[in-house]
């Protein structure tokens, strides 16, 4: 018989994530955490046509690719910032709407 770890991320009362991988589950919970702070840019009367969905699609978006949303911010382009990395991650299907 053997034992393992199974690493549960949850939000929203939903699991999003199960791994035995305790980095993976503390980076996409991180990520996670990332785009929920970004949330409250998002309120703003000039953009509200998005809807809740797309607010969150929009802040998954640029947390998981936030070592090149930093380097954009302090001025590089986006081709500079995007040099070596692959392109843009869209949102993982696993996520709930």
């Amino acid at each position: 018989m053997s034992v393992s770890t199974l690493y549960i991320v949850e939000r929203k009362g939903a699991t999003v994530l199960s791994t035995k991988d305790k980095k993976e589950a503390e980076k996409h919970d991180k990520m996670l955490d990332v785009a929920e702070n970004l949330t409250p840019l998002f309120d703003n009367p000039a953009i509200d046509f998005l809807s809740e969905s797309e607010v969150e699609d929009i802040c998954i978006l640029l947390s998981k690719n936030s070592d090149v949303v930093q380097k954009i911010l302090k001025g590089a382009s986006y081709s500079a910032a995007h040099a070596s990395k692959e392109p843009l991650k869209k949102k993982d299907k696993s996520l709930p709407n």
